[in-house]
């Protein structure tokens, strides 16, 4: 049976942990993902390669970019750059499921931070209605999203729920997400059919 041993240190332990431990000889946490332990930048790393498997993301990608920024900035980069630079290489690629999916994740790093999600969120938006557009579809209608407690529509959305307007005009103005009060909007666009359109 093999010793587990502190991915730190590399000292022994007594026993493999199976949640959150910190280790009695350097007294630094470690975290376990699949059983694994690892450390906490290397639990963060696993969690964001999880959560961006829809891209396909791997490990040997990660590390590849972070050799890269780290020469091309002659520092050490932190994890979140490195998660960044892969969604905006991502985000060239001619794919707009990937767009959209990239431009979600952006969002959320700009809340993470503090900044304003908006450019990244009207980004999405456009291209929802550009596809839209492409497919046929010439009006579209404003969805409000409950999702309850932090998440509920702001004043605003609110009063905007329900509304129907030109695909073109919604991409000029775009009422949502810019006139959402909230640091992040949840509502959506959502095409109309021709047969629901008469009363244009």
């Amino acid at each position: 049976m093999d010793i587990p041993k502190c991915p730190y240190c590399s000292q022994s332990l007594e026993k493999k942990p199976t949640r959150k431990y910190t280790c009695p000889h350097c007294n630094i946490l470690l975290l376990v993902r699949m059983g694994v332990m690892y450390t906490e930048e290397g639990a963060e790393i696993f969690d964001w390669l999880k959560r961006l498997s829809f891209m396909e993301v791997s490990i040997d990608e990660f590390n590849s970019t972070r050799k890269e920024l780290t020469r091309q900035l002659s520092c050490e980069v932190q994890v979140q750059d490195v998660i960044w630079k892969i969604l905006t290489n991502r985000f060239q690629i001619d794919n707009l499921s990937m767009q959209k999916f990239c431009l979600l994740e952006m969002e959320r790093f700009a809340r993470m931070e503090g900044r304003s999600t908006k450019p990244y969120t009207a980004a999405r938006f456009a291209l929802m209605l550009r596809d839209y557009m492409e497919s046929g579809y010439r009006i579209v209608e404003i969805k409000t999203n409950d999702l309850g407690g932090a998440h509920e529509p702001c004043k605003k959305c609110t009063e905007l729920n329900g509304k129907r307007l030109p695909i073109l005009v919604a991409m000029e103005e775009m009422p949502i997400p810019n006139d959402c009060e909230n640091d992040w909007c949840y509502c959506s666009y959502e095409a109309v059919t021709e047969s629901h359109i008469h009363w244009i």
